[in-house]
């Protein structure tokens, strides 16, 4: 039967050793960079859809003890 793969590339690349390095760190540079982006982006669009605020809003205005408060 015919191997359908390449016994060395899995020799190389897949015994676990660190030869490649400098492979290595640029994969890392590159998930660093689109984690980065996606959170850029990720504020970018909570800030254009989050809901506005109308000036200044008292936080206990509509909580459960205004209505103790004006006993």
């Amino acid at each position: 039967m015919l191997e359908s793969y390449d016994p060395q590339f899995f020799a190389d690349n897949v015994s676990g050793h660190a030869s490649e390095a400098l492979q290595m760190v640029r994969l890392m540079g590159q998930v660093l960079a689109v984690i980065i982006v996606g959170l850029i982006l990720w504020r970018i669009g909570a800030s254009f859809g989050g809901k506005k605020k109308k000036g200044r809003e008292n936080m206990f205005s509509d909580s459960s003890y205004s209505a103790w408060k004006r006993r």
